[in-house]
């Protein structure tokens, strides 16, 4: 919800404390937690890794990933939105899924190949447009838990 606050949630001290280089080479074989909210069309649709730390020393590690289908860019979010998804994705924040719809097929296959590089032990999957993809996971070995 864009909202026009003077009051920030997370100060801009804060937010920039997480603003380090993640070491993606450390990660590899590391357990973590996925969260995946998933989209049609003019939403984005999102995937988050979120890897424990493994003592007091580390620290919680955030991958987040994002989608929106790619004939929705320069209409979708640029023009009607006014929300600079073109830039995103050239700066690499956001990633696009052929056609106008998000390529739910594509998302599973990113989801398989991330789980050859890290240890997804389970996915909480919001429920709105989520059935197709808690069965085909399933069927692939990930443990998916229906969220709310």
């Amino acid at each position: 919800m864009w909202v026009s606050s003077t009051i920030a949630w997370i100060s801009d001290s804060i937010f920039t404390k997480g603003n380090e280089e993640i070491d993606m080479a450390a990660l590899e074989g590391r357990d973590c937690y996925g969260g995946l909210d998933l989209s049609s069309t003019g939403d984005i649709t999102a995937l988050v890794l979120m890897f424990l730390p493994r003592d007091e020393d580390e620290k919680y590690i955030l991958l987040p990933f994002f989608w929106v289908p790619e004939e929705t860019i320069p209409r979708g979010g640029v023009k009607q939105a006014s929300v600079p998804y073109d830039i995103w994705e050239k700066q690499g924040y956001l990633l696009s899924t052929e056609g106008n719809v998000i390529h739910y097929d594509f998302i599973e296959k990113f989801i398989n190949d991330l789980a050859e590089r890290y240890h997804i032990v389970e996915i909480a999957v919001d429920r709105g447009n989520a059935t197709r993809m808690i069965q085909n996971p399933e069927g692939d070995g990930f443990t998916m838990v229906p969220f709310g």
